[in-house]
């Protein structure tokens, strides 16, 4: 006796396809957020306090790193 809960085998395929609309969703999600966190960095950055700028650098660097990382695998 089959488990209800089986696939039909037509619809395995789509079962398994991911759906490119909630991956480019997904990836401009976290395209977002690295954005509010640059922005973040950006504004400690042009404050007076007493921060390693070149750290901030860095760290900046990094994220559009991970921006660009993102937006080639769209």
């Amino acid at each position: 006796m089959p488990f209800t809960d089986e696939l039909n085998p037509e619809d395995a395929g789509r079962a398994q396809a991911p759906d490119p609309a909630q991956n480019t969703a997904r990836s401009l999600d976290m395209i977002e957020n690295i954005l509010h966190r640059m922005l973040a960095l950006a504004e400690l950055s042009a404050s007076d306090l007493q921060l390693d700028r070149n750290l901030l650098q860095k760290t900046l660097d990094h994220l559009k790193n991970e921006i660009d990382s993102i937006a080639d695998q769209m």
